[in-house]
């Protein structure tokens, strides 16, 4: 997490090492004591910021909190369920969400399921979610072209969350690590950006 003061930032994605085309530029608003994940969702012709809000609440001991992003703009809408089992994330469209939910600490074997049926569109295996750990699982990729389809985890916070220091560097030095190579952008979700505002003392 990048972390920055509540206002409203312009934010550009270009190639890496350049300053055009901008891909993306879109001005976000961040309130002041949230966490937020701006993923670049869509087709390079009509590529755009989805914001987030993330929740790292501390999960329990011995949970975990997980939550889904599908991302993959030519998916239709799917459950997310464990293999052989119950649906976790019901009915998520394209661009949508599903609610952080507490799992058991554990390994799972998960399935893409088209939304409503038993028919597997993606098999997600070995998805290790530890103790006191939060996840957001991004689908990305195309259901019917490349890069294929899949289903890519990510650690959105450990407990306890450490806060980075800044230094009061400037926001394009906080950025720099996300530069973006267009020749990769095939579909969205290759980047991901966080952001913390400040906290109350």
């Amino acid at each position: 997490y990048a972390a920055l003061e509540t206002g409203t930032y312009n934010v550009k994605v270009v190639p890496t090492g350049a300053t055009e085309p901008i891909v993306i530029e879109a001005d976000l608003d961040l309130e002041g004591a949230k966490d937020y994940s701006v993923v670049a969702v869509g087709m390079l012709e009509n590529i755009e910021p989805l914001v987030l809000i993330d929740n790292n609440s501390a999960p329990a001991d011995g949970k975990a909190h997980v939550r889904f992003v599908h991302a993959s703009p030519d998916a239709p809408a799917v459950d997310i369920a464990v293999k052989g089992g119950p649906v976790l994330f019901s009915n998520i469209s394209f661009k949508g969400t599903g609610d952080y939910l507490p799992v058991d600490a554990g390994t799972y074997d998960l399935e893409v399921r088209l939304a409503g049926t038993e028919t597997v569109a993606l098999d997600v295996p070995g998805v290790e979610l530890n103790n006191q750990t939060v996840y957001t699982v991004f689908a990305m990729g195309l259901a019917g072209g490349e890069p294929a389809l899949t289903a890519v985890p990510s650690v959105d916070a450990v407990a306890p969350m450490l806060l980075p220091a800044t230094g009061g560097a400037s926001l394009s030095s906080l950025l720099a690590p996300f530069a973006l190579a267009l020749g990769a952008l095939l579909v969205a979700s290759g980047l991901i950006v966080r952001f913390r505002t400040a906290r109350n003392k």
